[in-house]
């Protein structure tokens, strides 16, 4: 009796409490509730950590271009500083206007400067195209609705008038630009206003078909300003900014001849 009791009891211990093998071990801890839970709190982790270093990423991206508009606006409010501590240059902002207006819900803002005929205004074509209603505003801070009188796309070029009110009026040069002339440009850049910059004409052009190319800093905001000679003359209007094979950064102008010909054809 003994013996078979041992026996059974051997057996039902066998039986019973064999100690499982590695591999089912392992498969009873996967398939645990605890484990799993753990396991989905370290997959949450994962995905938290993902989203955070995306969002780090992205915040870094911004604050680059935030931080390297910020530094061009810097450098343009030092250099205009400079210049303007010309007077006679500094004189010549009082033509300067920022032109603004709503097209299709957004807002479209550029340069515009004031010619001599009294109540005319100069600016690109590109700047007023699609607005309802044009408004420009002087140095002294007077808004003034403008009309649109002409346009051509191709000069990119726009003849806009006020109703009330004058404006000094600048004049354009006759006769053609020379390459390596100094000039300067004032506008209303990366929403600053009234701003100038310093540079060359690299290129003088001949007509739309070659546009004159200058060294003066020129970004989003500068369409529409004047390039003028050291004595105030309209030499060119920008209307763009391009790269050199270089990778210096240019601005692109319609030369005086085109703005000529394009006032005359409209009677002024």
């Amino acid at each position: 009796m003994t013996n078979k009791k041992k026996d059974s009891i051997e057996e039902l211990y066998d039986e019973k409490y064999e100690e499982p093998e590695l591999e089912d071990f392992l498969e009873e801890e996967a398939e645990s509730p605890k484990k799993r839970k753990k396991k989905k709190g370290k997959r949450a982790g994962v995905r938290i950590a993902a989203i955070g270093i995306a969002m780090l990423l992205v915040f870094q991206s911004s604050y680059l271009l935030f931080d390297g508009f910020r530094l061009d606006s810097l450098r343009l409010l030092h250099e205009s500083n400079t210049i303007f501590q010309n007077e006679e240059v500094e004189s010549w902002k009082d033509s300067i206007v920022t032109v603004q207006g709503q097209a299709d819900g957004q807002e479209k803002r550029g340069t515009g400067f004031a010619l001599q005929e009294d109540g005319y205004l100069l600016t690109n074509q590109h700047v007023v195209e699609g607005v309802d209603q044009i408004g420009v505003y002087s140095e002294d801070g007077e808004w003034r609705e403008a009309s649109l009188i002409a346009a051509d796309p191709e000069k990119d070029l726009a003849l806009l008038q006020i109703e009330e009110g004058s404006i000094p009026g600048l004049s354009i040069k006759e006769s053609a630009a020379g390459g390596g002339e100094e000039i300067y440009v004032i506008g209303n850049p990366l929403r600053l206003t009234w701003i100038a910059s310093r540079g060359e004409i690299i290129t003088p052009g001949s007509g739309p078909e070659e546009r004159m190319i200058i060294s003066a800093s020129v970004f989003n905001g500068s369409s529409g300003s004047p390039v003028l000679n050291e004595t105030g003359e309209v030499e060119g209007i920008v209307f763009a900014r391009g790269t050199e094979e270089s990778g210096e950064a240019v601005g692109i102008a319609v030369e005086a001849e085109t703005i000529n010909g394009f006032l005359e054809e409209n009677g002024l």
